[in-house]
């Protein structure tokens, strides 16, 4: 059966008159077992599946032949042999051992055996001419006795659980990169009867996992970067299959970010008359502001010709603390700090006094009034009639 891009299908009695009429792009799947008495070109563009058939278990194959090369691939052209089921195979019968001649560019998918089963034991050729190459996910093994190429197909392995490392002052990511253990996979392949069987050590080396994130931005990953609380993530590639591991880092504490000066804004001024401004903006990165309070009274309006003096009580957030010289500027003037046992700080600011209160006196004749002079707070000047 030829399928189509479009995944249109068409029957054809033989493989060879399929193979006639395929087209590029066009894939041809197996319906049941082949028996090839002549050598079969595979067209440029074409993919073969051979479907997993394997006809009547004698021999459990897809393709039978008794001709020496069963396929072949004429120079320029490209062609795919696949098995989209269980382990099947291209198996020849003949004093020859060359099953496939390969003059062009041949690529094979995973879970189909290549067999001379009559081939000289030491010979090999199973695939003559130019190197195969394989489709993703696959691995290629050559039997002992050198009579079949199997192709298997693996199976993705499982991302493996995650590590950690207690970390220790002046630890370096060159400890992640070399001293820390990494977890080795089991790699596993569909066998002969279609199970997962694990890849022999001596086939496969342990993968490289290379660090490519850490805990804050994810850059610093040099090995001379100190390490830090959080999570680093390793990757590497198997088979064509991405995996990723990781390692999460504790352990280590950070002294706290010193915070030298300090500006607040927005207090309002005293106003005689008016409440007093007990809110306040501080700018400054990791400072919250605890409370707002004025002396000599904190609470109800201001008096008239008074100095009043804020106290803004500051706190610092979480892995901040205030230097011991601290500054800070009110409004953008200098302010007093205080540095307080709890960590926080007290910082004042003392205000020009408000106004003065002013009166107007009316004489006792309502037809010339008193000349209006200022008033001091608790004393009143003399007046003179005119």
């Amino acid at each position: 059966m030829i399928r189509k891009p479009d995944d249109s299908t068409k029957g054809y009695d033989t493989l060879d008159a399929a193979m006639q009429a395929a087209q590029s792009g066009d894939t041809l799947i197996l319906q049941n077992q082949v028996n090839v008495t002549s050598t079969i070109t595979l067209k440029d563009g074409v993919t073969l599946d051979l479907n997993g058939q394997i006809g009547g278990n004698n021999p459990p194959v897809a393709i039978n032949s008794t001709i020496s090369p069963t396929f072949q691939i004429a120079s320029g052209s490209s062609a795919t042999i696949i098995n989209s089921g269980n382990l099947t195979a291209i198996s020849m019968n003949a004093s020859a051992s060359k099953v496939i001649q390969n003059n062009g560019t041949l690529t094979l998918g995973g879970n189909i055996k290549v067999s001379s089963t009559t081939a000289s034991m030491i010979s090999g050729g199973q695939i003559s001419g130019n190197p195969i190459a394989l489709m993703p996910h696959t691995r290629q093994y050559i039997s002992t006795l050198k009579k079949d190429i199997t192709i298997f197909h693996v199976a993705k392995p499982q991302n493996p659980a995650n590590g950690s490392h207690t970390a220790q002052q002046g630890d370096t990511v060159q400890f992640l990169l070399d001293a820390f253990v990494k977890p080795t996979l089991d790699i596993k392949f569909y066998g002969d009867k279609g199970t997962l069987i694990s890849v022999p050590v001596t086939e496969y080396q342990n993968c490289v996992w290379n660090l490519s994130t850490s805990p804050n931005d994810g850059s610093n990953i040099q090995p001379q970067d100190a390490l830090e609380n959080g999570i680093y993530t390793f990757t590497t590639e198997v088979f064509d299959y991405p995996l990723t591991y990781q390692v999460e880092v504790s352990g280590l504490t950070s002294a706290p970010t010193q915070i030298d000066a300090i500006a607040i804004e927005d207090i309002d001024a005293p106003v005689a008359g008016q409440a007093l401004d007990h809110t306040a903006n501080v700018q400054t990165e990791g400072v919250s502001v605890s409370s707002v309070s004025w002396e000599p009274q904190n609470t109800g309006t201001a008096d008239y010709d008074t100095a009043y003096t804020v106290a803004v009580t500051l706190a610092p957030k979480s892995n901040y603390a205030f230097a011991s010289a601290v500054t800070a500027t009110i409004n953008q003037e200098n302010a007093t700090v205080t540095n307080q046992q709890d960590g926080t700080i007290t910082v004042r600011f003392t205000f020009p006094k408000t106004d003065q209160k002013t009166v107007q006196l009316q004489s006792n004749n309502s037809r010339t009034p008193f000349k209006q002079q200022m008033v001091h707070k608790y004393k009143i000047c003399h007046y003179q009639h005119k």
